[in-house]
């Protein structure tokens, strides 16, 4: 099963800003459907908006290295209104509280730090 989700991601160097650049980090995160070309960026910090489909069998990406003239830039992503997500396991389709992980006998739980990867109009 796939799902359409939308995230952005901030681009530290202002060559990296096209589209060539977004499909690429798109096809990363899943399978690129097409970004927002009417955003208004900061120009100080200059972020694309994309939407791919995702398979909700694998956990989500908390960002990727982009490279430009030999140098290699960390990019977070910030994902938008996601439906139930874990911060356990990174998954989309059950919370922390329903995590299989949370079954397993001897497992010491600790999540992924994932809240950092969510917009504030997650739901």
């Amino acid at each position: 099963m796939r799902l359409s989700v939308g995230f952005r991601f901030t681009i530290f160097h202002y060559s990296l800003v096209n589209l060539r650049t977004t499909r690429r980090v798109g096809n990363f995160v899943g399978e690129f459907i097409k970004y927002d070309d009417n955003q208004k960026s900061d120009k100080l910090e200059p972020y694309m908006r994309v939407r791919v489909l995702m398979k909700v069998d694998k956990a989500l990406k908390k960002g990727t290295n982009l490279k430009k003239d030999d140098k290699s830039f960390w990019v977070d992503f910030k994902y938008e209104r996601l439906p139930n997500f874990c911060f356990i396991c990174g998954f989309i389709g059950h919370s922390d509280n329903f995590c299989p992980l949370n079954y397993e006998e001897g497992l010491v739980l600790e999540k992924k730090g994932m809240d950092s990867i969510l917009q504030m109009e997650a739901g």
